[in-house]
């Protein structure tokens, strides 16, 4: 009977460093380009909304589905180093441009919704990375 050896690919810095870039790049900057000094109680115009909130989700799978199928050796555990990394830093900013104008309480509902929005990411970054996957292995059948 034989075995079957499955291979693990190993874990490559270069693609969380290029998927990092590529979100600071193609995520932030058009979020940052239309909005500018943006906080949510001062949406200007119905459009920008429609655009932030389209972005916010369509971004990070569009990204990775472009990752995913450019890499030939990408994995998920890429995908997610990448993503937490891009988490640290909204976090890092977030807190920044609060400083310490909040409250315990409100410190702790802010973590909760970080942590939730980084499940979501995470799970929008794996789907896109995976799509990538899925047209990059039809593309080498035909």
């Amino acid at each position: 009977m034989p075995e079957s050896k499955t291979k693990l690919k190993p874990f490559r810095w270069k693609w969380v460093g290029i998927m990092f870039l590529s979100y600071i790049t193609f995520y932030f900057l058009p979020l940052f380009l239309f909005l500018g000094e943006y906080t949510p109680g001062e949406m200007q115009t119905n459009i920008l909304a429609k655009f932030h909130g389209g972005w916010r989700f369509a971004g990070i799978l569009v990204i990775t589905a472009i990752l995913g199928f450019i890499s030939k050796d990408i994995t998920m555990k890429e995908t997610i180093v990448a993503t937490l990394s891009l988490f640290i830093i909204i976090l890092i900013t977030a807190l920044i441009k609060i400083g310490e104008k909040i409250s315990y309480d409100f410190a702790i509902l802010m973590l909760i919704e970080f942590f939730i929005s980084f499940i979501i990411y995470c799970c929008l970054a794996l789907a896109g990375t995976w799509w990538g996957k899925l047209i990059q292995r039809s593309g080498r059948k035909m």
